[in-house]
């Protein structure tokens, strides 16, 4: 199988799903086959595009990054990629999914194993665990719902949303693109504190904002970042640094999470000065 940290592994592991479903139904068509390769709802077809726009670029990407791996010949690697990018990307997306997927032969996924082996080897990319993936998803598609839902400021409103939507998308798309959305998305909204220090700085003041920021310290762990946590302003620093400190902490040191942080700030907000 292929390795799920570089893009041709990303390739195989779907074109593996894909020969899975050959004969999965009679009268399957190339896209209602490609929507559950994807695990999306054929009738959401715009998703289902999107995807299959992603898909479409995968083998450039693996071209373009075995060329520029040091030793490495690229046509003793790239055997297979004329013959995938003319199955792929067929347009004729109502024709009969067997015929489509069928002129993939094994020979030529075993030629993009080998490929994804090489880059596997010469890459650092992050592979990341399936449920912490989701685990994570389930906790920004439940801060959006809360978000969307709630009375506040629209400049907080507006702020976590854009951060949380560019989350989800890494994430959905990490099939295709790996983990380097991921990490970008987490950059982004590290760049905003310093950007739009004021209603990050809000955000960390409330009790959605402190959920948002235990979700970037899940994001950070999960992409493997070192967060220099304290160069960020005040109360954005000192939430994030608290929540990665309890998302690293072994589980039965771990009591509660942002729950207990808050516990914590409330305890300290009502010593008096003479306590102090």
């Amino acid at each position: 199988m292929g390795h799920s940290d570089n893009p041709a592994g990303r390739l195989l592991l779907i074109l593996r799903r894909a020969k899975t479903l050959k004969y999965e139904e009679k009268n399957l068509t190339v896209f209602n086959g490609w929507a559950r390769v994807f695990d999306v709802n054929p009738s959401d077809k715009a998703l289902v595009f999107h995807r299959l726009g992603l898909l479409w670029q995968l083998p450039l990407a693996v071209a373009t990054r075995v060329r520029r791996t040091p030793n490495i010949n690229p046509d003793a690697y790239l055997h297979w990629l004329s013959m995938i990018e003319r199955v792929i990307r067929s347009h004729r997306l109502d024709s009969s999914w067997r015929e489509h997927i069928d002129p993939i032969p094994e020979e030529a996924l075993g030629s993009l194993e080998t490929c994804s082996d090489a880059l596997s080897r010469h890459y650092n990319e992050k592979s990341i665990n399936e449920t912490q993936l989701k685990e994570l998803h389930t906790d920004v598609q439940g801060l959006l719902t809360d978000v969307i839902a709630a009375e506040i400021a629209p400049g907080l409103k507006e702020y976590m949303l854009k951060h949380l939507d560019m989350i989800e998308r890494a994430i959905q798309d990490y099939q295709f693109l790996g983990a380097e959305p991921l990490a970008t998305a987490f950059e982004s909204a590290m760049g905003s504190v310093f950007i739009s220090k004021k209603v990050a700085t809000e955000a960390a003041d409330t009790p959605l904002g402190k959920r948002f920021w235990d979700i970037l310290a899940k994001l950070a762990m999960v992409v493997t970042i070192t967060v220099g946590v304290p160069q960020l302003p005040g109360r954005v620093g000192q939430l994030l640094s608290k929540a990665q400190d309890y998302q690293a902490a072994p589980s039965d040191e771990n009591h509660g999470g942002i729950a207990e942080l808050e516990q914590e700030e409330s305890d300290a907000e009502e010593e008096t000065p003479e306590d102090q």
